[in-house]
């Protein structure tokens, strides 16, 4: 990259505030179920404007329940923002529909991205050679699709102001679902942090992924880290700090954000784990693209 392009993309930086690469945290719920399929806590709530809320006010919260957008430390056991963990899955439905609706907003301009076409991609067709659907932004710049009852897969969303991107819809949909809005930044941005966490620019050929770490109360977690099953010697971690991709720590801090940089195309298998007691809070598979940007959420899972 050219002087003039680093130096346009560090203005661009300055001005994102706390709008840069990371995710922000997911809403808790759409329906009643989905506070039940947490189990923890949440288990006996009800779902009011997308959070968890306990409507007995007899029933004290647990010990160790963490305040929503608070970080929360890894190395618990059943129950609590973990209780979710080896909470069952239930079976997939294809006979039964349920929304999906996912935003996305450019975060150099801290605006939606309106009239973009995007289509949506079963995880078991990483080319998108036959896309469910073909959705276009709204004005509030939402992906609104209809999928079934278990769906995994992704957004595909590409030829826009922002970098071409894979939006995954992890975890699976067992209910009607509003995603957090997924901020997508521009590919100048992502050309200098590539830049100052590799020391060379980003390899065209590669992809590069974010990674939001939560436990089951949606709250961020502090102290992950991750590995990639394909990684070469090209592929460098990072961990955002303070909304910046950093390769001089080793694990996330209370905004529970990681990454990679020139990750293998195909189909990435990423573990996450405590980076102090080995302890692992899951696994998924990542679609990665050549030049694309890959975001996941990732929660505690089996």
């Amino acid at each position: 990259m050219g002087h003039s392009a680093i130096a346009a993309s560090s203005v661009a930086l300055l001005a994102l505030g706390a709008c840069t690469l990371l995710l922000p945290a997911e809403v808790q719920c759409a329906t009643d179920d989905d506070c039940a399929r947490r189990g923890g806590p949440l288990a006996g709530t009800t779902c009011v404007e997308a959070l968890c809320v306990a409507t007995d006010a007899s029933v004290p919260p647990p010990a160790d329940a963490q305040v929503e957008g608070g970080a929360a430390d890894a190395g618990h056991d059943t129950g609590g923002p973990f209780g979710c963990k080896d909470t069952p899955r239930p079976q997939g439905d294809p006979s039964k529909p349920v929304t999906l609706v996912q935003p996305v907003y450019n975060v150099v301009s801290s605006a939606p991205v309106v009239g973009a076409t995007a289509r949506l991609c079963s995880r078991l067709d990483p080319n998108c050679s036959s896309p469910s659907s073909t959705l276009t932004t709204d004005d509030q710049g939402a992906l609104t699709a209809r999928v079934f009852f278990g769906f995994e897969g992704f957004f595909e969303l590409k030829g826009t102001e922002v970098m071409d991107s894979l939006i995954m819809s992890n975890p699976p949909l067992f209910g009607d679902s509003r995603r957090p809005p997924a901020p997508i930044p521009t590919r100048a941005v992502v050309d200098f942090y590539a830049q100052q966490v590799t020391g060379a620019a980003l390899d065209t050929t590669l992809g590069v992924m974010l990674i939001r770490t939560s436990d089951c109360d949606i709250a961020p977690l502090r102290g992950m880290t991750a590995t990639i099953g394909s990684a070469t010697a090209k592929t460098k971690l990072f961990f955002v700090y303070n909304n910046t991709p950093r390769a001089d720590v080793t694990s996330t801090n209370e905004e529970g954000a990681l990454g990679f940089f020139n990750v293998p195309v195909g189909p990435a298998l990423v573990t996450v784990t405590d980076q102090a007691t080995g302890a692992r809070l899951g696994q998924t598979s990542v679609v990665v693209r050549a030049n694309f940007l890959s975001l996941v959420y990732l929660t505690p899972s089996p």
